[in-house]
This record gives structure tokens, sequence and C-alpha cells, in this order.
């Protein structure tokens, strides 16, 4: 299964893509009709292993939830140390964020057709 962005996507997203914060997960992303996304997490945050682990435990909440959110590339974020990880937390966050883009996607594409 192909569900991450690749290096010259990431760098798009970079430049043009629009941003939201939660919490926990912040969110860079632009619209596309795929759904991708990679998980990113700072050095910073904690061992290779612990951020290893977060990174899987994100991927599986975006993969299990990808039928209920909408299209684009994203790059998430997680915000916190890798010791404070909360799982409901995180799951909480990310459908705030996803819900907030779904209704600014739809915000838009209603201004749109009036044009």
């Amino acid at each position: 299964m192909h569900f991450s962005v690749t290096t010259s996507e990431a760098k798009k997203i970079n430049t043009e893509g629009s941003f939201i914060r939660a919490a926990s997960i912040s969110v860079k992303y632009i619209e596309n009709s795929d759904f991708r996304y990679t998980v990113v997490i700072s050095k910073k945050q904690g061992g290779a292993a612990e951020r290893n682990r977060i990174k899987r435990i994100i991927r599986e909440m975006l993969r299990t939830g990808k039928e209920k959110y909408p299209s684009g590339l994203y790059l998430i974020y997680y915000n916190g140390k890798c010791a404070d990880f909360n799982r409901a937390g995180t799951t909480k966050d990310i459908e705030n964020i996803m819900k907030k883009i779904l209704h600014a996607n739809h915000a838009n594409n209603t201004n749109e057709k009036r044009k």
C-alpha cells in the first residue's frame, strides 16, 4: 500500500500548503485526488524507537479513518514529547483537524461554484 508523500510533494506542501494546529498534532496539506500522508516527529521529541512507535500508531489512525477524511496530501507533525504520547488525545486532535479541513474544502468548493 502506497500512503507516503514523495519528497517533491512534501516540498510543495511546505511552500504552498495550508496549516492547521491542534494540541498534539499540526497538519500542512494541499488538496489532491489522493489521500496520502507522511508523519513527522522531530528528533528532539524522543529516541528513534519511540518516534517510530508513535509514527506507526498515527499512520494506523489515518489508515483506518481514511474513508471519512478528505482527500489530499498531508504532512502530519506530532508536537509533543514521545513520553507524553496520549492515543485518545491524538485521535481526537486528528478527527478535529480533518473536520476543519473538510469544512474548509466544502466552503472553497461552494465559493468556486458561485463564481
